[in-house]
Formats: C-alpha cells, structure tokens, sequence
C-alpha cells in the first residue's frame, strides 16, 4: 500500500512538471515581440506645421524646450513593424512628452491653472496611457496560463495601432495647445 501511494505521488509530479514544460513551452511560442505601429497622415502633417510655427517663434527656453518635445515626438514615431524591447527601452530610458510637463510652467511661463484650462494634464496622460495599456498587455507574457487566441482574435479588436495613434494625437495637441497660449500662430 506504501509502495502504491509513493509511485502515486511520484508519477503525479512527473505530470506535474510535464505539465508546466508544456505550458511554458506554448507560452514561449506565443509571445509577442513585435507589433505593428503607424502613424497617420494627420498626425504626419501636422507636426511638420507644428515644427514650422516653432521655427517662427524667437529665441527662447520656451521655443528650445517646444524643438525638445517635438524631437521626442519623433523619435518615439514608428512606422511599421517594432520590437516591443526597442519600444520599451525607448519610453522607459528615452525621453517622453510626459517628462516636460513640469518644464512647461518653468520656460514657457505657464501656471499650473493656465496649464489645466488649455488641458495639457489631460493630453499629457492621453500621451502615456497607452503605453501602459500595452505594457500592462505585453509585459508580463512570462506568466504560465492558458490563453485561448481563438477566441480573442473574434471577440477582441486589436485596437494597438488605434491608441498609437491617438497618443502622438495628444503629444501633437499638447504642443498645439502650447503654441496657441503663448501666441506661436501660423501666418
């Protein structure tokens, strides 16, 4: 009877840990390392008029600081397929629209109330909510579970691109909005 319930219990680990091989071998074939990202005509030519505005106005930390965000908008730009590392790396040890924020008071002369009535704070996290929403997707594939692809491919909409889209919306508004208050008009 000993003898039964030990190969019992050792045949129930050896399923165990077949088990788990099988499933982190499936998670390893199932992950995302590359996604797809494009910027739209819109945006495209819209920062072209936005870095045309800056070029017009004087010199000043309000218009290095504006060349700045623009630069980061650029640089944080894709079209096409993207390695979620260089993503990642880029947002996290690069710099993002989010990380002027504070700067825009300083060198541009805005208070903090002026700053809410021409909504920067709610573009500035627009800017970034994205990122954490594909963070929060992609990041944590490591985990052991069972993910039924089938089903989200129906039921879910891959709507990456979309909020990629709509975040560079909010880093061009934001400089918009910018430009706007402190009188960068187009001629």
């Amino acid at each position: 009877m000993k003898e039964k319930i030990k190969i019992f219990i050792f045949n129930s680990f050896i399923f165990y840990v077949i088990i788990i091989i099988i499933l982190t071998i499936v998670n390893m074939l199932n992950f995302i390392s590359e996604i797809e990202l494009n910027n739209n005509d819109e945006n495209n030519s819209k920062i072209i008029v936005l870095e045309d505005r800056v070029n017009k106005l004087e010199n000043s930390a309000c218009k290095s600081l504006l060349k700045e965000m623009i630069n980061t908008y650029n640089e944080t730009s894709y079209d096409g397929i993207v390695k979620l590392s260089e993503f990642y790396n880029v947002y996290w040890n690069g710099t993002s629209i989010l990380q002027f924020y504070n700067q825009i008071e300083e060198k541009c002369n805005i208070n903090n109330e002026e700053m809410k009535n021409i909504d920067l704070h709610r573009e500035s996290l627009n800017s970034v909510l994205y990122i954490e929403n594909l963070v929060g997707k992609h990041m944590f594939q490591y985990e052991i579970n069972l993910i039924d692809n089938y089903m989200h491919e129906i039921g879910e909409a891959n709507t990456i691109n979309m909020q990629y889209q709509l975040s560079k919306a909010s880093e061009l508004k934001i400089i918009e909005n910018i430009l706007d208050y402190i009188g960068g008009y187009d001629d």
